[in-house]
């Protein structure tokens, strides 16, 4: 989900300062979720999904969908 996190903040067009800003964390923080040093916490999702021109969803943020890997048959 933080791929789609990172385009979404592209095409809106913010910088990770200015969205730092607007979220009042800073942008070392801000940087460090963005390339997976720290989780995502349930109120920075909800803090970003209150901003409109991302278009994210709180939930998806905390819980991305699973992706799963096929399983070689054993035998």
């Amino acid at each position: 989900m933080l791929v789609d996190l990172k385009e979404s903040i592209k095409k809106s067009g913010y910088l990770q300062k200015d969205l730092a800003k607007e979220l009042h964390i800073s942008v070392i923080y801000l940087n460090r979720v963005l390339n997976e040093k720290v989780p995502m916490t349930r109120k920075l999702a909800y803090s970003l999904s209150q901003i409109e021109s991302l278009n994210l969803i709180e939930h998806e943020l905390m819980y991305p969908h699973l992706k799963i890997k096929k399983i070689p048959y054993p035998f």
